[in-house]
C-alpha cells in the first residue's frame, strides 16, 4: 500500500515526501507550516499527512 501511494506521489514533479513525525501544522497566510519532532519546520502550499499505526503484540488502550 504504502509503494503504490509513493508511485502516485512520484508523478508529480513539485512533491517532496518527508518521512517524520509531524507534531504541529498551522495555517500561515501563504500556506502551511508544520512542525516535526526532530525540530525541524517545513512550509508548503498544499499539504497531505499520511497517518501509520502500528501494532504491538499488546495494546494498552485508555480512556482520557
Amino acid at each position: 500500500m504504502i509503494a503504490s501511494a509513493l508511485a502516485q506521489f512520484e508523478r508529480y514533479l513539485t512533491v517532496q515526501v518527508v518521512a517524520g513525525e509531524a507534531v504541529m501544522a498551522r495555517a500561515v497566510s501563504d500556506g502551511f507550516e508544520v512542525s516535526l519532532a526532530s525540530g525541524e519546520t517545513r512550509t508548503a502550499t498544499k499539504l497531505v499527512l499520511a497517518f501509520g499505526i502500528r501494532f504491538a503484540h499488546s495494546i494498552d488502550i485508555r480512556e482520557s
